[in-house]
């Protein structure tokens, strides 16, 4: 299953969970990949109050099993980030109507 995962976390703590980032980019947990990562240094979310200073880092993952998810979770909360994960559905582009079909079988 894909996810979208929002990591946010202070800038004081950028070098904690760089490495963090970093380790699970090279060891991932067995079921995990990381498909795309990318960061923000600025408050994608309207109405959310974030502190200055914050940055998010916007990655899709790919995970098996929920053990995975878990340990991915876990190393960047550990590093000083709060970690959001959405579940998403992969459609391809003009392929959304074929999918609802799909879905409803």
């Amino acid at each position: 299953m894909k996810f979208i995962s929002f990591v946010t976390f202070n800038v004081d703590r950028l070098a904690d969970v760089a490495k963090a980032a970093d380790k699970l980019g090279k060891n991932p947990p067995e079921g995990y990949k990381l498909i795309a990562m990318y960061s923000c240094q600025a408050n994608p979310f309207s109405g959310m109050e974030l502190d200055r200073g914050d940055m998010t880092s916007i990655s899709v993952v790919e995970c098996d099993n929920a053990e995975a998810l878990a340990a991915a979770n876990l190393e960047m909360t550990l590093a000083g980030a709060t970690v959001n994960r959405i579940p998403v559905l992969q459609i391809s582009a003009g392929e959304a109507e074929g999918t609802v079909d799909e879905l409803k079988m």
